[in-house]
C-alpha cells in the first residue's frame, strides 16, 4: 500500500475523527489555528464536524496572498 489514499473512505474517515477529538482534548477548550485553506481543509473540516470533544477552529490561515481559493 503505498501512501493512505489507498485506505477505503470509511477508514480514513473514523482514523480522521478520532485524531481530532484527541487535539480537542490536548487543547484543553482553547481554541487552534488550521494552516490551509484549498480543498484538503475543507474536506478535513467537513468530516471532523460535529466530533464531540474536537478542536475549536478558530481561524484558518493561508500564505495565498492572491486571495484566491485553492482548487
Amino acid at each position: 500500500m503505498s501512501g493512505n489514499a489507498s485506505w477505503p473512505v470509511e477508514f480514513r474517515t473514523h482514523y480522521l475523527r478520532e485524531v481530532w477529538r484527541r487535539v480537542g482534548l490536548q487543547a484543553k477548550g482553547q481554541p487552534i489555528a488550521v494552516y490551509g485553506a484549498g480543498r484538503h481543509t475543507r474536506f478535513f473540516l467537513e468530516v471532523v464536524a460535529g466530533v464531540e470533544g474536537g478542536a475549536r477552529v478558530e481561524c484558518i490561515l493561508d500564505d495565498n496572498a492572491g486571495g484566491q481559493p485553492a482548487e
